[in-house]
C-alpha cells in the first residue's frame, strides 16, 4: 500500500484507486501540461474567434507565471482580459480572484476554471480605477505592432498597488518594443523596477496557429523602502518544439517579489507631566 499523504482532488474517484493514486502523485506542472494538450488546436482567422484577439496562454506558461507572480495570502490578483481562464485556474485559493472578460462565453468558462471571487464581463479599457491589485497576470491582446497589448500594460500598471507585481506575456518585434522602450523611458525607477523579461521561443503559441514572438515581463512597483533588483534576463528562443520549451520553463525559478517595507517604527508615546498639588498640571 501507498501510505503516502495526498491532498483531496476533484479528480479522485474517477478512473478507480489507480487513477486516484496518479492524481495524487502528478506534479502541479504535469497537470498544466495535460491542460494544454487537451485543449483543441485553434484554427480559423483571428477575427473569427470568440474574444478579442484570443490567443490561449499555454497551461504550463500560465502557471509559471502566476508562481513569478508571487502573490501572498489575502492579497488582490487580477487576470484582465482572461479568456478562457489559462493563467487565472492558477491563482492560489489564498488570494481574491477577479477576471476581466469581454466575451460572456469566455468568461462563462473562465469561472468555472479558475473559481473566481469576481468577474466582469467588460472591456479591460473599461475597468474603473478606484479597482486596485496586488498581483496582476496578464496576456493582453497584441493588437497591430503590440500597440493594444502595451495599452493594457500601461493600464494594468495604473491598477497595481504599491509593493505589488505584474507578470506580463507580451508580443516583441520592432514595433511592440518600441512601445516598451517608451514605457521604460517614462517609468520612475524609484518606484517601479523590471525585475524579470523573459525572451519566448516562437513555438510557445503554436497550439493558437501562430509562431508569433512574445517575452514575459516581471514589474514590480515598490513601496517606500523597497529597493528593485537589477532586471533577471532569461533566454528560451532557442527551444523549438514545445515539449523542450515545457521542460526549460518547469526547471526555471523567477525573480524573488521584494519583500514589503518594514512599517516605521512609532514614536515613544509622550509622557504626560506629572499632576502638582491641587490636581493641576505644573
Amino acid at each position: 500500500f501507498d501510505a503516502g499523504e495526498y491532498p483531496p482532488s476533484a479528480e479522485d474517484g474517477k478512473g478507480g484507486r489507480e487513477a486516484d493514486t496518479v492524481n495524487n502523485t502528478t506534479t502541479e506542472f504535469d497537470k498544466a501540461k495535460t491542460h494544454y494538450f487537451g485543449r483543441m488546436k485553434m484554427r480559423g482567422s483571428r477575427d473569427s474567434r470568440k474574444g478579442i484577439d484570443f490567443f490561449p496562454t499555454p497551461e504550463p506558461l500560465g502557471l509559471t507565471m502566476v508562481r513569478w507572480a508571487g502573490m501572498r495570502t489575502g492579497e488582490d490578483a487580477l487576470e484582465p482580459s482572461a479568456g478562457d481562464g489559462a493563467i487565472a485556474r492558477y491563482f492560489p485559493a489564498n488570494v481574491k480572484t477577479t477576471i476581466v472578460e469581454p466575451s460572456a462565453d469566455l468568461a462563462s468558462r473562465a469561472q468555472l476554471l479558475a473559481q473566481t471571487d469576481r468577474a466582469e464581463v467588460m472591456p479591460f479599457e473599461n475597468l474603473a480605477l478606484v479597482n486596485k491589485y496586488d498581483a496582476i497576470v496578464m496576456n493582453p491582446p497584441f493588437g497591430s505592432g503590440g500597440a493594444t497589448a502595451f495599452a493594457h500594460l500601461e493600464k494594468a500598471m495604473r491598477h497595481l498597488r504599491e509593493g505589488g507585481r505584474i507578470v506580463a506575456l507580451v508580443p516583441t518585434g520592432p514595433a511592440a518594443d518600441k512601445r516598451w522602450s517608451k514605457i521604460l523611458d517614462d517609468l520612475d525607477h524609484e518606484k517601479w523596477s523590471v525585475a524579470g523579461d523573459v525572451a519566448l521561443p516562437a513555438v510557445t503559441f503554436e497550439r493558437a496557429g501562430t509562431n508569433v514572438a512574445a517575452r514575459v515581463l516581471i514589474i514590480d512597483r515598490l513601496s517606500n523602502g523597497q529597493i528593485g533588483a537589477p532586471t533577471a534576463h532569461i533566454n528560451m528562443t532557442g527551444a523549438t518544439t514545445i515539449n523542450e520549451f515545457f521542460d526549460r520553463l518547469e526547471g526555471i525559478g523567477g525573480p524573488a517579489r521584494p519583500e514589503p517595507a518594514m512599517a516605521p517604527m512609532a514614536a515613544p508615546a509622550a509622557v504626560a507631566p506629572p499632576l502638582a498639588a491641587g490636581g493641576k498640571f505644573d
